[in-house]
């Protein structure tokens, strides 16, 4: 499973908000076998928005997700930058405005704001690409978008991180692993006795070249005599037992060739 993350918003690139929201996705895409294969970030512009999502269309992942700009301001422009990159225009989504009707309801009994009113700024937020589909949103008020563009899944979530986390987990989540049940990811780690990556990078090279499907990546600290290089050894199939199998195997060597480095050093002496 192939992903791609947009984070959209000016606090982010202007660095008066720190972006967790990518950070926090990579994590839970990671366990649940996908790779995420890149993250862009751009601001509340309609033609850096839209130029992004058609550039990630055209590299075909299987999932792009985008946080941020689904507000009622006049900045929010996600769902405008997405019908631009797909050349579709934008419409009233009755789903998206009943969404919109039923949230601020809620929030005027609770006292949260003034008046239920569909006024402008919220009718904005039920204003979608044309064939697009909503995703509730019970912790905020803009719902999120589903588009389906070929073989890529489009979701565009508000950029709250309590939004995002609520909306993934509790419907976008359930759909990716729908789509990909069968897949499992293993990830093990360990600790190898040696201080410089560069000269661990060939054990890693050829450990991946004689064992197929397995990503091996080293985690070193600072330099020190008394540091270790932590090692990620990971891989995704339908079959838990090969898997395992198949991690395991690459741990074997990564042990042995270590061993074998160390001891060519010490006869070097």
């Amino acid at each position: 499973m192939i992903f791609e993350i947009i984070v959209i918003g000016n606090e982010i690139l202007s660095g008066h908000t720190l972006d967790t929201n990518s950070n926090w996705l990579c994590k839970q895409i990671s366990s649940i076998g996908g790779f995420v294969r890149r993250i862009t970030k751009v601001p509340d512009e309609l033609t850096e928005i839209s130029a992004v999502i058609r550039e990630a269309l055209s590299r075909e992942p299987d999932f792009i997700i985008t946080t941020g700009g689904l507000g009622p301001t006049f900045d929010d422009k996600t769902a405008q930058g997405l019908a631009l990159a797909l050349d579709q225009p934008l419409e009233w989504n009755n789903d998206a405005l009943e969404i919109v009707k039923k949230r601020y309801t809620e929030l005027y009994e609770q006292g949260l704001v003034d008046t239920p009113e569909l006024t402008p700024p919220r009718k904005k937020m039920a204003y979608l690409p044309k064939g697009a589909s909503v995703i509730y949103n019970r912790v905020g008020t803009a719902p999120g978008i589903i588009y389906t563009y070929k073989k890529t899944t489009v979701y565009v979530l508000p950029g709250v991180p309590a939004e995002m986390k609520t909306m993934f987990e509790e419907s976008v989540k359930p759909q990716i692993l729908e789509k990909f049940s069968k897949l499992v990811r293993i990830e093990k780690e360990i600790e190898v006795d040696m201080t410089d990556e560069s000269e661990f990078a060939p054990i890693v090279e050829r450990v991946m070249k004689e064992i197929s499907g397995v990503y091996v990546k080293s985690h070193p600290s600072v330099y020190s005599a008394k540091e270790k290089i932590r090692v990620a050894v990971s891989a995704v199939g339908e079959s838990k037992k090969d898997v395992e199998i198949k991690v395991d195997m690459a741990l074997s060597l990564i042990k042995k060739y270590v061993k074998m480095y160390k001891e060519s050093k010490s006869n070097e002496k």
